[in-house]
């Protein structure tokens, strides 16, 4: 084979390559820009009220540093404007929470007092929210790997205790979690701590409407 011919179809490779990879990049962008877009459309009331409340913040600093500047009416005037803005679009984002927490809660209910166990001590507030007892965790301290021995104890305790749930999220060691779950008689489930941390999670409040699913799946009879 003639060097031109090899490095012509050098060339050709490279194009290819090129080509392909390209692409994917494209698909990529596309695949990305259209979550974003869902996470905006689905959170857009939450956002615009959050943004909202950002700059009537700002608005009342300014206010602060007009009345510092001797504009007291001026900034008698920006302050009380923005005070109002600002309440206005905090009351209406607690609104909406309020009704998903009822919601939650509604969902919930019939597992109030289910015994679980974190692999981490991440989740209290949900826990303490929904009236979940935490029975132990896996890490027996932050950044701590467990000991044969601590393992051997707490699922002793989980069998003991009827612990019902092993609770992870998705930094966690899904083999360690199901192998817990598995001696001590409970069933293992993954829960997303951040907006974008699942297909379904494309908004604060359909980040809590997919774990309480995941929750209530988990602990439903079987």
């Amino acid at each position: 084979m003639k060097l031109r011919t090899k490095l012509l179809l050098g060339y050709v490779g490279f194009v290819l390559a090129l080509g392909v990879l390209g692409t994917w990049s494209a698909r990529t962008l596309r695949e990305m820009s259209a979550v974003s877009g869902r996470i905006i459309s689905e959170n857009y009331d939450s956002v615009v009220a959050a943004q909202d409340m950002k700059e009537s913040l700002e608005r009342q600093d300014s206010a602060a540093l007009f009345d510092l500047l001797g504009q007291h009416d001026r900034a008698q005037r920006q302050l009380t404007e923005h005070r109002a803005r600002f309440d206005a679009n905090r009351t209406g984002f607690l609104v909406l929470l309020d009704a998903r927490l009822a919601r939650w809660s509604e969902a919930l209910l019939p597992y109030r007092g289910s015994r679980v166990v974190l692999m981490h001590e991440t989740w209290p507030y949900l826990t303490r929210r929904f009236g979940l007892i935490v029975a132990g965790a896996v890490e027996p301290a932050p950044g701590v790997s467990p000991s044969p021995a601590y393992l051997t104890d707490l699922v002793k305790r989980m069998r003991d205790s009827g612990v019902k749930l092993v609770i992870g999220g998705l930094e966690s060691n899904d083999a360690m979690m199901r192998l817990v779950a598995a001696q001590g008689g409970a069933r293992p489930v993954t829960l997303v701590s951040s907006v974008g941390g699942d297909p379904e999670a494309r908004s604060y409040l359909s980040l809590f409407d997919l774990n309480v699913k995941r929750l209530t799946a988990a602990l439903a009879p079987r």
